[in-house]
């Protein structure tokens, strides 16, 4: 059963090999190289990672496994064949690659490569293989080196290649010279170098002259044996406390690599041969100082020293008395003396008991100055250090000529911080048992007993306070000695915390004055220095004393820290002043969230910063227009939602404090919206029938931010296409409906309302109509010609009298017609005459009678209309011809205008003014022949009282043909109108539809005709 499956997994192995195989891919199929040169397989397979990679050189499948050379391999169990050791690179450096680079080929690499991956349960070979052919090569280089040699020796080398080549070898570096000897079959170049220790690993390399491949070229490396060089120790921390370990090395350059044995100092023989030196458990009779020493064959060579210090609690305490007889009011000192410690008991580091309870004496010192009963009791003392603490011996306290001739001895002068010893000497039996020291300070007056019962006056800090003079006076058992001679010691210190005065706060432009001072010995040199936030320091004043002062006028600029500094050999100190300037608001600027672009409905949050001390009080918000300026809201944050375009423009930030005000620069804002549309057009709904019947023009009125980008016109009744893509369109009579536009912007869309063009029902109607009145009114016009023309024909047959009647007929006519047209300028009105001149009529009598007959009534004409003329003053017919009493030519024709009255159409309105109430009609004297045409024709024609009855359309018809215009030869140019009020009547003001420059301007409508 086993057989069985183990013949499956081969199969299924052998079938996954052969189905993957084409996986793996090598570029080149053969390739012919010389001896000595290299070549690279270029090879890639699709797998993401392989643990095992080989190449094999004429593999060959025995059934269980491939056989062959191994060439390159990672694999622990199928090593590299020997021959191909230092000469194959295996090229992995991309995901992928399995190239494979094999330097100075010989004749036995020619064979058959493959590449194989293999991995848990799977193993791949690659299908292809490449055919390395190795030829032999004329210019192949030998070299050859004399092996290993010692510092100081002469190595040698040679470098030859075939006479065959025909180019000599060269070394490399070029700076190396080396003569070239030929001999029967070889270029042989011969290298001697007297090497050093540094030149060990050095690599030199041989090739053929003006050749650029690297294949070719030989490279050899130096080997030089020597005695050690630059020996060191590496130590971590050279402190190390009781029962820790410690790891020290040693290392040095050696060929061969040398050998290490460590030492410690006062002892001849080492204690350990290794390169690492370790303490597992450090003890104090571990520390020391060590070196190490390495050493070969060639000589040895010792490292620097270094000190361990091992570090350990304190050891052998012990609790003394002193004295040991005690009376009854007798002073008692007990010492805590420890007699080893590393490091050493710092003061304030020790503990007195009595009858194992603490004494709360901290000192190394217990002093009683009287000794009382209650004293009595076993003592001890502790000892304490960073590492550990120690308790001493149990002892029990269970008193001769008095102390003279003291004096203290010792140093007069100390540094601050050092130890401060003192001895007070005296002649006393018994020695003093303890002592009383005095110190009066630098600049006082008395002197203060020191809480110091010993012999020696020891400070281990010394501080300022303990500059000065110095008493001591001691005691035994019989009495107190007496006092020493005074002492006298400086202490040198670095500058005390200088005194710094200044004003906290200030207004802006107020004086500040600084004054800073200082205690040091020696003097200090003062350094006064301004701090402003995110700025660095800047020197203001400097003064070789231990006095300085400043002054300057306040500003922002100098508000921030004032530091004085004090500095003499000692050392240094300063102090720091905090000093408010306050002014109002500057730098003033605007902060807009999310920005100054947005969007219709978007939210705005406009913050205001300013600078100010004290803070700014209020915030104002302000929008800028044009002509004026509004409030927009009041705190340091203006917030806007929703936006619309109304909220477009420019704002300023306004802040105050109690000390002044100041505005921001504007930020604009820009609220960009969608379009707001609006159809313009050219008609109105008050005009008239005739606007429906010409074309519309329609513009697209648009509103936004950004411009519009695009418009589209639509009709109602087919809303789905556009009917143009313009801003302006036109509509005409032919396409009625309802018509909308709308505009696009990258905000969005807008619509515009409806409006229904030539939808009217009568506009049909109207249409239909105007044809018919325009045949009916070309009718009439040819009517009233022929009726004109032959009531001329019938006039011209009369006698001289008839022509009289004519010729007043025509000029009276004449006047009609043009006082016709001056009232279709504004009005509708016909000057006519009631009926027909008989042509029968002859005399003056008859003429006037039918002149002044009745006028026919227009119950829709507010005018009665009398033609009639009149004679000339006698003054201005003498000298002029007469014709049976009948003037012919020394008359003047009236048109005489009565305005009918309101209440009865049919009854004229009485002439009351003081004026004539018709039209006078005269012409310019016009230049004759003869002086009998001088009184004939006027050409002004005025109106008086004649109203203006408004009317939009008139029709403009004439009376007058060209025959009689031929006829008359008087030709009217001007036509004018002019109100003549009446005493006591109501004025009348005409009204109209045009604009007029004053209300009591003339009415005025002039005519030409030429």
């Amino acid at each position: 059963m086993d057989t069985v499956w183990r013949i499956f997994y081969l199969l299924v192995t052998l079938c996954l090999n052969i189905a993957l195989t084409n996986k793996i891919t090598i570029q080149e199929e053969a390739a012919t190289k010389q001896e000595g040169l290299c070549v690279t397989i270029n090879c890639t397979h699709d797998f993401q990672e392989m643990k095992y990679m080989l190449w094999f050189k004429d593999a060959i499948w025995n059934g269980e496994k491939f056989e062959g050379t191994i060439v390159y391999s990672n694999k622990p169990d199928q090593p590299q064949a020997s021959e191909y050791s230092g000469r194959v690179e295996f090229l992995s450096q991309d995901q992928g690659s399995c190239s494979l680079r094999i330097n100075h080929l010989q004749k036995n690499d020619s064979g058959a490569y493959q590449f194989r991956l293999i991995d848990q349960g799977y193993r791949y070979m690659s299908k292809m293989n490449m055919s390395l052919t190795v030829k032999d090569n004329p210019c192949k280089i030998d070299l050859k080196s004399s092996g290993p040699v010692k510092e100081h020796d002469t190595v040698t080398l040679r470098c030859s290649t075939s006479k065959q080549c025909g180019f000599a070898p060269e070394w490399d570096p070029s700076s190396i010279n080396a003569p070239i000897s030929v001999t029967d079959d070889k270029h042989i170049s011969e290298l001697k170098l007297n090497v050093s220790w540094l030149d060990n690993g050095r690599t030199l390399s041989c090739h053929l002259a003006k050749s650029k491949d690297g294949c070719l070229a030989r490279n050899v490396t130096l080997a030089v044996e020597y005695a050690p060089k630059d020996t060191k120790v590496d130590v971590k921390s050279k402190d190390v406390k009781e029962g820790e370990s410690v790891t020290i090395s040693c290392s040095s350059k050696a060929n061969p690599n040398a050998a290490f044995t460590w030492f410690k100092v006062n002892q001849s023989e080492p204690f350990l041969s290794s390169d690492m030196f370790t303490l597992d458990s450090a003890k104090q009779i571990h520390s020391g100082i060590y070196y190490c020493q390495a050493n070969n064959k060639y000589g040895k060579e010792d490292s620097q020293t270094f000190a361990i210090n091992v570090t350990y609690a304190p050891k052998e305490v012990q609790a003394k008395l002193e004295p040991a007889d005690v009376k009854v009011g007798d002073s008692l000192t007990l010492k805590c003396l420890v007699h080893d410690s590393n490091p050493s008991v710092m003061p304030g580091s020790f503990r007195w008991y009595k009858d194992g309870s603490d004494t709360a004496n901290y000192s190394n010192t217990l002093f009683i100055q009287n000794v009382e009963k209650k004293h009595k009791g076993w003592y001890h003392c502790q000892a304490k250090n960073y590492v550990g603490v120690a308790d001493s011996n149990k002892i029990e306290v269970s008193v001769k000529y008095r102390p003279q001739d003291t004096y203290i001895d010792g140093k007069v002068t100390v540094k601050l911080h050092l130890s401060l010893n003192l001895t007070c000497v005296s002649d006393a039996n018994p020695e003093p048992s303890d002592y009383s020291w005095f110190h009066k300070p630098e600049h006082g007056k008395n002197y203060v007993e020191r809480s110091r019962t010993l012999r020696e006056y020891l400070v281990e800090n010394v501080t300022i306070q303990d500059a000065g003079w110095y008493m001591c006076s001691p005691r035994n058992v019989i009495g107190m000695g007496s006092n020493s001679t005074a002492f006298r010691l400086k202490v040198l210190y670095a500058p005390k915390l200088p005194k710094l005065t200044m004003a906290k706060v200030l207004n802006e432009y107020e004086l500040l004055t600084v004054s800073c001072t200082v205690e040091s010995s020696p003097v200090a040199n003062i350094t006064l220095n301004l701090t402003n936030p995110g700025n660095k320091p800047v020197e203001l004043v400097r003064n070789q004393s231990n006095t300085l002062k400043f002054f300057v006028n306040a500003s922002k600029s100098t508000a921030g820290q004032y530091t004085c500094t004090a500095q003499n050999t000692e050392g240094e100190n300063s102090i720091t002043e905090q000093l408010k300037v306050l002014y109002a608001p500057k730098n003033v600027h605007v902060q807009t969230q999310p920005g100054q672009e947005l969007k219709e409905g978007n939210h705005l949050m406009l913050s205001c910063e300013a600078h100010s001390e004290p803070s700014v009080s209020s915030y104002t918000w302000e929008k800028l227009s044009e002509a004026h300026r509004e409030t927009a809201g009041q705190g340091k944050t203006l917030t806007i939602h929703p936006l619309n375009a109304s909220h477009s423009g420019d704002y300023i930030c306004i802040a105050r404090n109690n000390l002044g005000i100041n505005q921001s620069a504007p930020v604009h804002i820009r609220v960009k919206y969608r379009p707001s549309t609006k159809i313009i057009h050219n008609i109105t709904y008050m005009s008239s029938m005739w606007a429906q019947t010409l074309p519309v023009h329609l513009t697209c009125s648009v509103q936004c931010d950004p411009p519009a980008t695009s418009y589209a016109w639509y009709r109602l009744e087919d809303n789905t296409t556009a009917l143009s893509t313009h801003q302006n369109y036109t509509v005409h009579p032919q396409s009625p409906g309802i018509y909308y536009c709308s505009a696009k912007n990258d905000i969005g869309m807008g619509t515009s309302e409806r409006v229904e063009l030539f939808l009217n029902p009568l506009l049909k109607l109207f249409q239909v109509l105007i044809p018919v009145f325009s045949i009916c009114f070309v009718i009439a016009g040819v009517f009233l010609l022929c009726r004109f023309l032959l009531r001329k024909r019938a006039s011209e047959q009369d006698d001289n009298s008839s022509f009289f009647f004519s010729e007043t007929l025509s000029r009276s006519s004449t006047v009609a017609n043009f006082l016709s047209l001056i009232s279709q300028n504004n009005n509708r009105e016909n000057l006519m005459m009631e009926r027909e001149v008989s042509s029968q009529l002859r005399d003056h009598q008859s003429l006037a009678t039918a002149l002044h007959g009745s006028p026919s009534r227009d119950t829709t004409v507010a005018i009665h209309t009398v033609y009639d003329f009149a004679q000339l003053p006698q003054t201005m017919q003498k000298g002029l011809p007469s014709t049976e009493g009948i003037p012919t030519t020394t008359s003047t024709n009236f048109a005489t205008l009565q305005f009918k009255n309101k209440s009865n159409p049919n009854k004229s309105e009485p002439n009351t003014d003081s004026g004539p109430v018709y039209a006078v009609v005269s012409k310019d004297m016009q230049n004759t022949k003869t002086a009998e045409s001088d009184s004939g024709d006027y050409e002004n024609i005025s109106g008086a009282n004649a109203q203006k009855p408004a009317a939009t359309y008139m029709n403009w018809d004439s009376d007058t043909s060209e025959e009689e215009e031929e006829e008359d030869k008087v030709q009217y140019s001007t036509v004018v109108f002019t109100e003549t009020p009446r005493p006591n009547a109501k004025q009348f003001t005409p009204k109209s539809t045009q604009s007029n420059s004053s209300s009591d301007e003339e009415v005025r409508t002039e005519y030409s005709q030429d």
